[in-house]
């Protein structure tokens, strides 16, 4: 492509600032890389919610919305790995969907919503995906696209028997949020969910034999056979699920779309429930307090740093803290601005300044 006698190179020269050994694993300078390709997109932001899952991620709380940013600034390391490709170097495609394209576009592509590990069947079509699995030493020199390799199908996949008309459920909903659909506040939908789950006598808290139970209830409604005796890989998966409550770092990559289906059955009734509860409050007496996100943990942690400077030393100046608690004030600055400025305000200079031009 463009003279590339191997995508290493392209991606020296489009994503990183020097040759890089692998063409998936290259770590991408965002910011350079949607300069370059403004025309597509304006901006890293942009570029990430609607070639990515990160933004569906986002909304549904499970990523914090820091994480993005950071993304797009290029302060957290991308790679084409950890955005495109969930499952090592596994890829999955929906035969209807792949002729389609051909009709309509002359080629076909690698849609988002089939590479979730979520989706089993395409919700346009109802065809079961094809997953094929590619050596990753092959992505050097040449990117398949849907039914290159279909000799090579990853045929130990799932291990376990769906039921089919749940899992399309799932599909649907997925391609609704990842289709860029205005979704409810993250925290809204955490404490309808609560609710659900509450009234389910699963939570709080979830852990422990709860856990479990809500894994075996899941498997009621995800599985042909519930009763059967389970594969230590149908066990790993249902329990990733029911992690994305309460863990969703933990959780299968949207695996809060499979919870919010199983309980409400449409995202419309997820929508409505969330009305509801902005208006009237939760349902229940008591409220389910939100596990402490790795944001909250980390803001507490360097506001006590900061407060406790300040206290020991009453006259001291913003350069003061940043000499004196410079990793503190770097996080603080870049994360935390707003309440940085009121603790140390940027001083007011008073007189003339150097005028440059």
């Amino acid at each position: 492509m463009n003279g590339f006698s191997d995508f290493r190179d392209m991606a020296s020269t489009y994503c990183g600032d020097g040759p890089v050994s692998s063409f998936i694993d290259a770590e991408i300078n965002l910011s350079r890389f949607s300069r370059q390709t403004n025309f597509a997109y304006p901006g890293a932001q942009e570029l990430l919610h609607h070639l990515t899952w990160y933004g569906a991620q986002v909304k549904l709380g499970e990523m914090a919305w820091q994480r993005i940013e950071g993304l797009a600034k290029g302060n957290v390391g991308l790679t084409l790995g950890t955005s495109v490709f969930p499952d090592s170097a596994v890829l999955g495609y929906c035969p209807s969907c792949r002729e389609c394209d051909f009709q309509h576009y002359g080629m076909t592509y690698w849609h988002r919503l089939h590479q979730l590990p979520i989706v089993f069947f395409c919700p346009i079509h109802g065809d079961r995906v094809v997953r094929v699995r590619i050596k990753r030493s092959f992505l050097h020199k040449e990117f398949p696209v849907p039914g290159d390799f279909e000799s090579d199908q990853n045929s130990s996949e799932p291990k376990f028997s769906l039921n089919e008309n749940f899992w399309r459920g799932v599909a649907v909903m997925a391609a609704e949020v990842l289709q860029g659909a205005e979704l409810p506040d993250a925290d809204l939908m955490f404490s309808v969910m609560a609710d659900e789950l509450r009234r389910r006598k699963f939570v709080p808290p979830l852990s422990g034999g709860r856990l479990t139970a809500l894994s075996e209830q899941l498997a009621a409604q995800a599985l042909d056979n519930p009763s059967a005796t389970r594969s230590p890989e149908t066990v790993v998966f249902l329990k990733r699920i029911a992690r994305s409550f309460d863990e969703p770092a933990a959780g299968m990559v949207l695996g809060r779309i499979v919870l919010l289906y199983w309980l409400f059955g449409e995202l419309a009734t997820v929508r409505e429930r969330c009305r509801w509860l902005s208006v009237f409050g939760s349902e229940s007496e008591i409220s389910l307090p939100k596990a402490a996100t790795i944001r909250t943990k980390l803001e507490a942690q360097y506001r006590r740093a900061c407060t406790a400077y300040i206290k020991a030393h009453p006259e001291c100046t913003r350069l003061d803290f940043q000499r004196a608690e410079y990793r503190n004030f770097r996080w603080l600055l870049h994360n935390d601005k707003i309440w940085l400025d009121r603790q140390l305000p940027i001083p007011h200079r008073g007189g003339k300044q150097f005028v440059l031009f």
